[in-house]
């Protein structure tokens, strides 16, 4: 027993040194991979952006040509797949155009009337959390420009952004299928997801309360069904939307 006790000792620490060291390196993979994911996520909303803003100067909307603008706006939109509408709305959230209506028809009030006053009174991009569609009845996240005329926001211009298309960004890092991966918006709920389900369902507690005290990190937690996960996660600084990805314990 003399003998051996000072090898089991030798023996035990050293595996505990190398089980965190291990754990050290998955951890940091898992937040290098989420930062990744952010960035590719960020850079779907940012062509957007652009896009919508080379669309508010059009002409058509110097001279209040909805008509016109309408079919213009409809082919931005069949050149962009990760979009499913285009809205253009006056300042306080009515619609006056949406691709999802023919033109003329009766249209309702934003779906996320904040984010259209917060564009109107800033004169800055916006991008929301998820929410409920008024007119598709469906989960949807959208992104908001202003149109500006005469140094003033005469309209407020928005692109739908389609769900799948936000997931298919997760499905292409080809990350293990026991893995994880998912982004939450401000509020810590699923906007898209790796298994693509679970939309709309807020995240569990252990991952919300970690992503919310950093914008970068790893720990410990758990997915909705309960498997325990050491996860990592990056909040973007453009959306305030978390990446996050997990491995089974």
């Amino acid at each position: 027993v003399v003998a051996v006790l000072p090898v089991l000792i030798f023996a035990l620490v050293m595996a505990v040194l190398f089980s965190r060291e291990q754990r050290k390196g998955v951890e940091d993979g898992l937040v290098d991979t989420a930062r990744a994911l952010s960035l590719a996520v960020d850079r779907e909303l940012m062509a957007t952006i652009r896009t919508l803003g080379a669309l508010a100067t059009s002409e058509h909307l110097d001279s209040d040509d909805l008509r016109n603008f309408y079919d213009q706006a409809r082919r931005v939109l069949n050149a962009h797949r990760g979009w499913e509408n285009v809205t253009l709305m006056d300042r306080t959230g009515q619609q006056l155009v949406s691709l999802r209506q023919p033109f003329g028809a009766p249209l309702p009030h934003s779906g996320v009337p904040g984010l259209t006053r917060q564009v109107a009174a800033t004169a800055q991009p916006a991008v929301s959390d998820l929410f409920i569609g008024t007119g598709s009845k469906k989960p949807a996240v959208a992104v908001d420009v202003p149109v500006l005329r005469g140094g003033r926001v005469k309209y407020v211009l928005g692109a739908a952004i389609s769900l799948d298309a936000l997931a298919q960004i997760l499905s292409q890092q080809k990350i293990p299928p026991a893995w994880r991966a998912a982004i939450l918006d401000r509020r810590k709920i699923i906007i898209a997801r790796s298994t693509g389900d679970m939309v709309g369902r807020p995240a569990p507690p252990g991952i919300s309360a970690m992503s919310t005290e950093s914008l970068e990190g790893a720990g410990r937690g758990s997915t909705i069904e309960g498997i325990p996960i050491y996860a990592g996660f990056s909040r973007s600084t453009l959306s305030g939307w978390t990446v996050v990805i997990g491995a089974p314990v």
